[in-house]
């Protein structure tokens, strides 16, 4: 089985319109925090994605930072954009990138990390409440970025989830009384995720617009992932 999904030209706002229907399909099936080992999972997902700009991938040919080399994207924006384990769906959907990648809000010690040769980018949070941490796993032809991240509250659970992300851009207004002037943002924008549950231990791999979720090799085999899933990711 092979769920769909990828970007497609369109107008932009029933592309829009249709991103809030599926996309609640999407988190309430496979983004729940904790899953019933007992659900069957989804027989078919399309998912379709219009970007409020085009051309939007030049924009990572103008940032200093990026998923796969340093100066990399703030963990803390990923982190963002995931929400609260306890909420059933994200309630961030765009960030300003520039902006918040040097900001003081999202300010942490970027701590980089090789496990098994793969590159993690995050930070320890304070207080004993454990870290946050994101890979990279690759970008479809069309822009869409897929990130695991992996999210350690402190206790023994660690949640994995895959997101998916894009960029888009508009024009914002800022100033004050003395004075008002339009800058250009670039937004990383989140089209989705797939929960992978507590402690998740497969492989997974993105190859030929194929994304692929490994079963769940973990002794406590918490999440849904008894057999393999297969996406296509355009």
């Amino acid at each position: 089985m092979t769920q769909k999904w990828y970007k497609k030209d369109g107008n932009q706002s029933s592309l829009i319109n249709g991103i809030c229907i599926i996309a609640g399909a999407i988190v309430g099936v496979l983004g729940a925090p904790y899953v019933n080992k007992n659900m069957e999972p989804p027989k078919q997902i399309i998912y379709k994605v219009g970007d409020t700009s085009d051309n939007i991938g030049q924009y990572w040919k103008h940032l200093n930072f990026s998923f796969v080399r340093e100066e990399y994207i703030n963990p803390r924006i990923i982190e963002e954009l995931l929400g609260w384990i306890s909420d059933s769906s994200a309630t961030t959907s765009s960030i300003d990138l520039v902006a918040a990648n040097k900001s003081n809000r999202f300010f942490v010690d970027i701590e980089h990390r090789k496990v098994d040769g793969k590159e993690l980018v995050g930070y320890i949070r304070e207080k004993g409440e454990g870290s946050f941490f994101y890979q990279y796993i690759g970008t479809s032809p069309s822009g869409v970025h897929i990130i695991l991240c992996i999210d350690h509250g402190g206790g023994s659970g660690v949640f994995k989830t895959l997101m998916l992300l894009s960029l888009r851009a508009d024009n914002a207004l800022d100033g004050y009384s003395q004075g008002f002037t339009k800058r250009e943002r670039v937004l990383l924008h989140s089209i989705g995720h797939i929960g992978l549950g507590d402690r998740y231990s497969g492989n997974i791999t993105y190859k030929n617009e194929i994304l692929t979720v490994g079963e769940d090799k973990s002794p406590m085999k918490h999440g849904l992932w008894t057999s393999a899933q297969k996406f296509e990711v355009k």
